[in-house]
């Protein structure tokens, strides 16, 4: 098993080397260097070491040692482009006499420490934000979120709750709305997402040409190791995170080189290869959550980048009819040949349960809705009930006063967004691209999370997407900044 560990591991560096060449534009910076650098020393510790808590220690280390010079933008760069070197399975749970599983640790968690949080605790002396809406919405929320734990009757449940939402929620979505404050760190940002979605997708292509799922093949609760699933022609991959997941960053690398594509990072020929590829990781995932997504995605940016007049039209008719079929119709089973695994059938009677559930529980939810009884009926082979929304996921657990407020946050930063690109004149302006980027993704994430639960490292995307967001709502930040160029 270790030679043939090894074998993978090299395929995989061989991958990430030849996409780091194609584009050596963007990767032979010296932050390109280090990050391409933490990819491949990542390889032997999930491939030959094996070891999850060793693991993650080594890249809190080296993710340290490489960031602790580095100015806060290219920390964050740092933080973006890694969150994909080390799958999602990777975890270790800390625990201290007498109290199993105080702790638990995965690599965004790991790399929010090593990265974001230093920056994190000197922002209050460095950078002076206005507090704003989405601010008291996100801290109101984790606020409701952890005096509803307190109904599992157990402090240390209390305690690891209120750590796990101070590492995923406050520190990326503080740090990334404090620390983006003019148009070339959006550059950053954007380059930071270009890098990530090249290296996914160089690592969905080679395991597409081997026909095997290369990061899951090693995750130890992964039952079935070499079972291959095919969607139509392709074999469904996610590399290292959730397919859905892998949909909204490649939407996101799309629309950062669109954003940044004059600085000349990746030449035209390569580009249209590039975008090739982003559509064949794209349907390698099989995930029509995320292939859904990006069609709304692209179909949202364009109306508001590219498009005027008449095409304007045509585009929001599409838009319209495009979610109308999603939501009502249910549209999306055009992408499988047959529901082999009645998957919306389950849907639909998850739905049923969970109305019947909120009747009874609507205010706050039930910290336990699972051991209720409304939901005995949809236990799975597995043995889990599978909760396949992010909105029924938080109503059934908090209710509808957390729903409203999770909601809430996304909203108090679209709606402003929204209402800049609508009086925007200039689409032209770097600023108005990244408006218009910003607002597509987090309109996309709205639709995404109702189509999976918040998994792998859904949580900090989300936030950084968030906090970049409402750091754009700041438009007397931007305006006065001229358009830099991406240096290292």
């Amino acid at each position: 098993m270790s030679v043939y560990a090894l074998k993978l591991a090299l395929v995989c560096c061989l991958s990430i080397c030849s996409a780091a060449f194609l584009s050596r534009n963007l990767f032979f910076s010296d932050v390109g260097k280090k990050i391409v650098a933490v990819w491949i020393l990542a390889l032997p510790l999930v491939f030959l070491l094996r070891n999850e808590a060793f693991t993650l220690l080594a890249a809190l280390i080296i993710l340290f040692l490489i960031n602790r010079t580095n100015k806060p933008i290219i920390a964050l760069v740092f933080f973006i482009v890694s969150l994909g070197a080390v799958p999602d399975w990777v975890q270790h749970y800390l625990s201290l006499p007498g109290i199993n599983h105080l702790l638990g640790f995965t690599y965004d968690r790991v790399a929010i420490i090593a990265i974001l949080l230093p920056i994190f605790l000197s922002i209050g002396s460095v950078n002076r934000v206005s507090w704003n809406t989405t601010d008291t919405l996100v801290c109101l929320f984790i606020l409701l979120m952890t005096l509803l734990t307190f109904r599992d009757g157990k402090i240390t449940t209390v305690m690891r709750f209120i750590v796990d939402s101070f590492l995923i929620y406050i520190i990326p979505y503080f740090v990334f709305s404090r620390v983006v404050r003019s148009v070339n760190d959006l550059h950053y940002c954007a380059a930071a997402f270009l890098m990530l979605a090249i290296l996914i997708t160089a690592i969905l292509f080679i395991s597409q040409i081997m026909q095997l799922n290369i990061y899951d093949s090693f995750n130890p609760r992964n039952r079935y190791f070499f079972i291959r699933e095919y969607q139509g022609v392709f074999l469904r991959l996610s590399g290292g995170l959730s397919a859905v997941l892998v949909g909204f960053i490649l939407l996101a690398g799309y629309f950062s080189w669109e954003s940044i594509k004059r600085f000349g990072f990746i030449n035209k020929f390569l580009s249209w290869a590039m975008l090739f590829a982003f559509a064949v990781g794209l349907f390698a995932t099989g995930s029509r959550g995320g292939l859904f997504g990006v069609v709304l995605g692209v179909s949202v940016y364009y109306y508001f980048a590219k498009f005027s007049g008449p095409q304007r039209t045509l585009s929001a008719i599409f838009i319209f009819f495009l979610l109308i079929f999603e939501f009502v119709f249910g549209l999306s089973s055009i992408f499988t040949y047959e529901d082999q695994y009645g998957t919306f059938d389950y849907r639909y009677e998850l739905y049923a349960a969970s109305w019947e559930f909120l009747k009874q529980y609507p205010l706050f939810g039930h910290h336990s809705f699972i051991d209720t009884g409304f939901f005995n009926h949809l236990i799975t082979g597995l043995g889990i009930i599978d909760i396949v929304s992010a909105y029924l996921e938080i109503g059934l657990k908090y209710g509808f006063a957390g729903l409203l407020l999770y909601v809430g946050i996304f909203l108090s930063v679209l709606i402003p967004l929204g209402l800049k690109l609508i009086r925007c004149k200039d689409f032209e302006s770097d600023y108005a691209k990244y408006l218009a980027m910003y607002f597509t993704l987090l309109f996309v994430v709205l639709f995404m999370i109702g189509t999976t639960s918040v998994v792998s490292y859904f949580p900090a995307f989300i936030m950084i997407t968030l906090g970049i967001g409402r750091s754009l709502c700041d438009s007397h930040v931007f305006l006065t900044q001229d358009s830099q160029r991406v240096t290292a």
